[in-house]
């Protein structure tokens, strides 16, 4: 401590800094919820998720132990089952009803709108649909005349028509597929690709990274919807390719309800508008800065015009 007290006293190095404190890469997180899920399957005791948590009382931060099991239990009976999922559909629909309204009165008084992504999840994959879709014109046309020719005259996109738009999921989970997951922590000592893990010890996965590999995606920077059209692929935690709601024990308990309402968002603002650049911009304007956070969202609000779709 003695050699940090004087880094900053003195101002020896810059005013950023980088120290690496015991920390190690171990190219084997398939593993980790494979073999040893258990073992990964609790938290760790951070300030920032302390904060967020109410100390660790919440489902997505409390430490494995009976506590969490019994709450997670209850979520998944009373509140994240299919069945409730669906009870849910009306409020749904009536919400995305809601933003679409809000979006023809701004398409009528010919004013932008600023898709922000807040603090949800789903919001935020919405918004970066939108955004990787604007700057890939083919990939949007051809989502819009996906949902365009299946719902036709009908006005409004519910949620069983999303079953019938493939190239719409595929977009989905182009979309999804370089998430960030929260860290897990050791629960006792195990050893994962050779190396020996005390118990306590938290483990990221680099979900990034395994988005952006070549050796398991062909043209991996590339936004190519294309690639999950006849795939087995899914993202609900069997396939470690694609895990943007994690795996095993930790695997987010709202996912279908994330899911669904991801789908009937994004097929209804493609079903119902066009969208193009503000004046003077064009697709290569559009940034992909993000800020960090639990949620990646971007950094600055993607804004578009919106002009209705005349049927």
């Amino acid at each position: 401590m003695a050699a940090f007290s004087k880094i900053w006293t003195f101002n020896v190095l810059a005013p950023r800094f980088r120290a690496n404190l015991g920390s190690f890469l171990c190219q084997n997180g398939q593993g980790n919820h494979e073999n040893h899920d258990l073992i990964f399957c609790s938290r760790p005791s951070l300030v920032s998720q302390q904060k967020l948590s109410y100390n660790g009382l919440d489902l997505a931060f409390s430490p494995y132990a009976a506590y969490w099991r019994e709450i997670r239990k209850i979520c998944m009976v009373y509140l994240f089952n299919s069945n409730r999922v669906r009870s849910f559909r009306p409020i749904r629909e009536f919400e995305v009803s809601h933003m679409l309204e809000k979006i023809t009165k701004s398409a009528v008084a010919s004013k932008p709108n600023a898709f922000v992504g807040g603090t949800e999840t789903s919001a935020a994959t919405v918004v970066w649909a939108m955004t990787l879709l604007m700057k890939n014109s083919i990939a949007m046309k051809k989502a819009q005349e996906e949902v365009r020719k299946l719902i036709g005259m009908k006005g409004f996109v519910e949620e069983e028509d999303t079953e019938q738009l493939p190239y719409l999921k595929a977009v989905i989970k182009e979309t999804m597929r370089a998430p960030l997951l929260i860290p897990r922590e050791s629960c006792e000592n195990c050893i994962l690709g050779g190396y020996d893990i005390p118990a306590k010890t938290v483990v990221y996965v680099n979900t990034w990274a395994i988005g952006r590999d070549p050796d398991i995606w062909e043209n991996p920077e590339e936004f190519d919807p294309e690639r999950f059209i006849n795939s087995s692929i899914d993202l609900k935690g069997q396939d470690f390719e694609l895990i943007p709601f994690g795996a095993g024990r930790r695997i987010c308990p709202g996912m279908l309800m994330g899911l669904a309402t991801v789908e009937v968002s994004l097929a209804n603002l493609l079903y119902k508008f066009d969208w193009e650049m503000p004046v003077g911009m064009k697709e290569e304007d559009v940034d992909m800065d993000a800020q960090p956070g639990l949620t990646m969202h971007k950094k600055n609000a993607l804004c578009l015009m919106a002009q209705k779709y005349d049927r």
